[in-house]
């Protein structure tokens, strides 16, 4: 009878594992390319003149620039980790931003984004473990001796737990951070379908290997370098409570900005939020060619307005760590 039960149980694991794989790969399995009429931010409008750089992540090639102005501080060098579905130059504004404050920057496209290799972006802990190999990057190959990582959302994810792996990391910044693959499969699943927590857990450590059993609360207890961490309290992605505020409470030594309207994107201004959102719900209205001239209609850089007092405290932040 004994037998028989851990047979059942044994049968249930193996079911929900492999429904947890084809879950995983369905969401993780295809490259990212930017889509052409979307017009982002380009370097030439913040004058930055850049050196690009290609380093290995495993069997792939990753590739980046870094990003500068001249009489920037050669000792200090800004990491900074993108978004899912996106590439750094997605966050040209936010780099050119950061190199006008006197920062070097690097941006750089994890696995199966955009200018990298790789056939598909791997798993949810892909972003940490990318960030990890451009971290050992530059350690090797950059003459700074103070290094900073930035990330927003997925990237924030990697910003919040790099200090792991690398304790002499200066300070890091988290802009609308999930803190753990828990914290991110949790926000994603409800009700009965959560029992795919841990099987997905296993999915993403089959790809991403140690890196996906990271914590921001437990790599920020032991973190010796500084924590900022920036939410919107209506953050619709992202849960403010369970995440960015469970941070602060669980390592009072965090710092803790938070912000009102701004949704997964606090470091933007809120109109900038407001037009991001009205995109959002307007194309996924349309289709084909009504689609099409919609987005070339569009100013995308209102779009992705940087709020300077936030991006001010960032600055100052990195600065004074």
């Amino acid at each position: 009878m004994v037998l028989i039960i851990f047979g059942a149980l044994f049968l249930i694991c193996i079911v929900l594992f492999c429904i947890a794989k084809i879950f995983h790969s369905k969401f993780f399995g295809r490259r990212f390319t930017p889509d052409p009429l979307v017009k982002l931010y380009t370097k030439e409008e913040f004058g930055l003149q850049s050196d690009e750089a290609e380093f290995k992540c495993g069997k792939d090639t990753l590739r980046g620039a870094f990003y500068y102005l001249t009489g920037f501080e050669p000792d200090k060098i800004v990491v900074y980790c993108h978004g899912m579905w996106s590439t750094h130059k997605s966050y040209m504004q936010d780099i050119g931003w950061l190199c006008k404050a006197g920062f070097k920057v690097f941006g750089f496209d994890y696995t199966g984004t955009d200018i990298s290799d790789g056939k598909n972006i791997v798993g949810m802990a892909n972003s940490l473990r990318c960030t990890n190999a451009a971290v050992n990057f530059i350690k090797t190959g950059c003459a700074a001796k103070n290094i900073y990582v930035i990330g927003h959302s997925w990237g924030a994810f990697a910003a919040s737990n790099i200090g792991k792996y690398h304790p002499d990391i200066k300070a890091v910044v988290a802009i609308a951070p999930f803190l753990s693959l828990r914290h991110s499969f949790g926000s994603l699943l409800h009700g009965a379908s959560r029992v795919l927590i841990p099987f997905l857990y296993l999915a993403d450590f089959t790809r991403c290997g140690k890196f996906s059993f990271a914590s921001a609360v437990k790599t920020q207890k032991n973190f010796k370098g500084k924590c900022m961490v920036i939410a919107s309290v209506d953050d619709h992605m992202v849960n403010y409570e369970r995440n960015a505020l469970a941070l602060s409470k669980a390592v009072p030594a965090v710092k803790l900005v938070t912000e009102t309207g701004k949704m997964h994107n606090p470091h933007y201004t809120q109109e900038a939020v407001r037009r991001l959102v009205e995109y959002s719900k307007t194309s996924q209205q349309l289709k084909g060619e009504e689609l099409k001239a919609y987005k070339q209609s569009i100013d995308f850089h209102k779009l992705g307005e940087l709020d300077d007092a936030v991006m001010e405290q960032i600055a100052d932040f990195l600065k004074q760590a």
